[in-house]
């Protein structure tokens, strides 16, 4: 949002607005996946 109010480039949310969702959903699949694939072990101690 800098670059939107501060350097007076309005438009540049039009861009950026999609590649954030983008990398919030792969994000989020990431980490359900990292879930998924410890079986919910995370918190148990190693050993």
């Amino acid at each position: 949002m800098p670059l939107k109010y501060f350097f007076s480039y309005p438009n540049i949310s039009q861009f950026i607005g999609p590649l954030h969702g983008a990398l919030f959903l792969l994000f989020v699949f990431n980490t359900l996946n990292v879930g998924i694939e410890s079986n919910g072990n995370s918190a148990k101690p190693h050993g």
